[in-house]
């Protein structure tokens, strides 16, 4: 049996839709300081990074049934990440404007 790190992403993808626990791991393990570098230098928070990175996890796990990806995992992650951050700062903005207001 192979280790989960030597697995593709499509392999852990698959056993990621099955339930395995293991390859959710594997594939958070991989992607964790990635999404975190990325999402840092569009935030400029360490705690607000962490956040949306762990909300895209929780979603991927408890969507992960459910989840159709036409190209590959890391293009899914990466663009999934980037809506979320679009989300943050949409969110930013609005709040920014409402204290402004009061």
């Amino acid at each position: 049996m192979k280790f989960l790190n030597t697995y593709t992403d499509e392999q852990l993808l698959k056993l990621l839709i099955n339930g395995d626990r293991k390859a959710f791991e594997s594939i958070y393990k991989k992607y964790w300081p990635l999404l975190l570098d990325s999402a840092y230098k569009r935030v400029k928070s360490r705690e607000v990074a962490e956040e949306i990175i762990q909300d895209l996890f929780t979603y991927l796990w408890c969507k992960r049934e459910e989840i159709q990806i036409t190209h590959s995992f890391s293009c899914y992650i990466h663009t999934a990440l980037k809506y979320r951050i679009f989300n943050f700062i949409r969110k930013e903005i609005v709040n920014n404007k409402y204290v402004d207001h009061l």
